[in-house]
């Protein structure tokens, strides 16, 4: 009897380490992107038909990319211009297919993912970088192609020749990476000065962003793209930004004018300081994390839905620290997503709160509540420990 009670107590603990990997999705579903089976909406977290641990997950605007622990990659959603990566002609799929291991992608172990409105790229353990999807403004960071829809090596000659790539993130039609020796490289559109050249040119091949000014002699060791903005992170500990600032997405007390080059986000105020150890960025908000747990975030909240988490509709073109909800008293922020209108974050203690709109259910409230101007608890961590939360345009994800 006490060996059986002992083997039934190791099934649980089991179970529940295994499930504290699963994904759960929650939001638009019009083209399957929550990999729930079906194209029905889900108001609260709703379970991924995949049965396997996940260690990353990038949410699109209506496709979805997924990490297994045996690092591998899943999509599921719109396959529209190629953006499942699976090699297939599905316009479709509401469970998560395999993006094809063929090809480039031979012998690769995927370690990170992430996705915009129509295209994807995903970094191997290995320090190699891989794109699917639309290339039509060099996004994928390959020449002579339009559409990829089976992944695709970056082109690693000129800047990123012998380089191992560390981290990237994908705008809406631009891409932004760093190398294992802190080098920020970008690809793709241009058109309001997000790659950080300081100059108008578009590029389908990797470029550096510009290190004469600000940059000189800082290592890169993060980044995150918006709709037509960028943010790198330094070693120090410091943000920067670049690209469109329609409303203080650059975080420097600026409003509308785009910054060619990088500038500082500004540390004179809340940040002042304070050590940044993340950044992340959507359409048109950022957001940057520090060492001692704290979330600030700047942007647009007024034409939007409260995505800052201020209490507000305010637009601030400087960093906020949210106001601490009483839910929020003494938690420590340990990783934020952005999308177009809504933020999830996750804390130390593996929970999850969200704000922002919520017309589709991308906070996973389990109401109809259209907005919400505060980050509100939806996954507490009972026996599951969340690590990580992913904002599409409409949808979300929490493994």
């Amino acid at each position: 009897m006490k060996t059986e009670i002992i083997l039934v107590f190791c099934l649980i603990v089991l179970i529940a380490a295994q499930a504290s990997c699963r994904g759960f999705s929650f939001g638009k579903n019009y083209d399957g992107e929550l990999g729930t089976g079906t194209t029905t909406k889900e108001i609260s977290p709703t379970a991924i038909r995949l049965n396997a641990p996940l260690i990353a997950a990038a949410a699109g605007y209506s496709h979805s990319v997924v990490v297994t622990s045996d690092y591998k990659a899943f999509s599921f959603g719109s396959n529209f211009l190629g953006r499942l990566g699976a090699k297939s002609n599905v316009n479709y799929t509401t469970t998560p297919i395999a993006v094809f291991e063929g090809g480039a992608l031979r012998g690769e172990k995927i370690i990170k993912v992430s996705c915009s409105v129509f295209h994807s790229l995903l970094l191997s353990e290995s320090g190699c970088l891989f794109g699917f999807g639309y290339n039509g403004a060099g996004e994928i960071g390959v020449q002579g192609v339009d559409v990829v829809n089976e992944p695709i090596a970056v082109d690693a000659r000129g800047l990123l020749n012998g380089k191992k790539v560390s981290g990237m993130d994908t705008g809406n039609y631009h891409s932004i990476g760093y190398t294992s020796d802190g080098i920020a490289f970008a690809f793709g559109s241009n058109e309001a000065f997000q790659l950080g050249t300081g100059t108008p040119e578009s590029s389908s091949v990797a470029v550096p962003v510009n290190t004469n000014g600000l940059l000189k002699g800082k290592k890169i060791v993060g980044v995150a793209a918006g709709f037509k903005h960028s943010l790198v992170l330094t070693s120090e500990g410091l943000a920067y930004s670049f690209g469109g600032n329609e409303y203080g997405q650059l975080g420097n007390g600026r409003y509308y004018f785009w910054e060619k080059l990088p500038v500082a986000v500004a540390t004179n105020g809340t940040l002042k300081g304070k050590t940044i150890v993340a950044v992340s960025a959507s359409a048109y908000h950022s957001a940057v994390i520090t060492s001692d747990g704290g979330l600030f975030m700047f942007g647009n909240n007024n034409a939007s839905h409260g995505q800052l988490g201020t209490g507000d509709r305010a637009v601030t073109a400087l960093p906020l620290a949210i106001k601490r909800s009483m839910e929020l008293e003494n938690k420590k922020v340990v990783q934020v997503s952005c999308g177009t209108s809504h933020s999830l974050l996750t804390t130390s203690e593996g929970d999850v709160y969200a704000t922002g709109l919520n017309d589709q259910g991308q906070l996973g409230f389990g109401t109809t509540i259209f907005e919400s101007f505060t980050f509100q608890p939806i996954m507490k961590n009972d026996t599951l420990n969340y690590k990580q939360t992913a904002s599409g345009d409409s949808h979300s994800i929490v493994i």
